[in-house]
């Protein structure tokens, strides 16, 4: 029997219209009316997390920036955090810098850019986040230590970026696209699957007693570390390959869809 169900928010449960349909809150209020814990995983920061997790009333434990904050709901404080050490931070902004992209510090809840707007907006409308600007991405990143750096830019240069990461850097950051235009670098002490088996312990729950849903590369941890793991229709090959089960796409609530197949029915 599912006790606990860890979900993505972008491509899971809210398109690009950022919104949450009624259908998947519905069965939201329908599962946790079950007696089922529901917590939110993302690559968001808390506060890009916060209106849904107050829009769908949960409580207890999330996680954000792909596990590398995981927050305490009520009170909103930092339970663990994993930063990427400055000296491997400040290589990766070089490094993204010299390939042009747009480049997003994660620390302490909060969300750092010089600014993103020499990048085509097709690459930053998904960035459904609150910012703070500021003036020099080095000096900023020394005085907040990164719990996530996110690029922004060309598919293909994100690729050469993540390739440099997985040769030069691969036992210490993970280098996931969260979309076509986004990669997410953060440390390899942290991930949606280390976070979720956090949720899970401090539940006192078996691994057979959980499930997930997600869509992007980053939610793969997290299958592995659930008993039944489902991806979105709407999810890249190489994720639904690493899936239980593969429910719809987002537009069509697949995640409403799973949630009553393996929850309520």
């Amino acid at each position: 029997m599912i006790k606990l169900v860890g979900l993505d928010i972008d491509g899971t449960i809210i398109s690009q219209d950022g919104k949450i349909s009624s259908q998947v809150k519905d069965i939201v209020r329908q599962v946790k009316k079950a007696g089922v814990h529901v917590a939110l995983l993302s690559g968001r920061n808390y506060n890009g997390m916060k209106y849904y997790i107050d829009e769908l009333g949960l409580k207890g434990i999330s996680a954000s920036s792909n596990g590398a904050e995981i927050v305490a709901i009520e009170d909103e404080e930092i339970i663990l955090q994993e930063v990427i050490p400055y000296k491997l931070s400040k290589e990766v902004v070089d490094a993204s810098i010299r390939l042009n992209l747009g480049v997003i510090n994660f620390s302490n809840l909060r969300v750092y850019t010089e600014g993103l707007d020499k990048l085509p907006h097709e690459y930053t409308k998904i960035l459904n986040q609150e910012f703070d600007y500021i003036d020099d991405i080095f000096e900023n990143i020394k005085i907040f230590p990164s719990v996530k750096l996110m690029m922004v830019g060309v598919q293909q240069d994100l690729k050469d970026l993540q390739k440099l990461i997985e040769e030069k850097y691969n036992e210490a950051l993970n280098a996931d696209f969260s979309t076509e235009y986004l990669l997410e670098v953060y440390s390899k002490k942290a991930d949606k699957g280390i976070a979720f088996n956090y949720i899970r312990e401090k539940l006192g729950l078996l691994k057979e007693e959980s499930m997930c849903i997600g869509d992007s590369e980053n939610d793969i941890p997290m299958f592995r570390s659930a008993g039944l793991s489902v991806a979105m229709g709407n999810a890249i090959n190489e994720v639904k390959e690493c899936a239980t089960d593969i429910t719809d796409d987002v537009k069509n609530y697949g995640a409403a869809k799973a949630m009553k197949k393996y929850i309520l029915d």
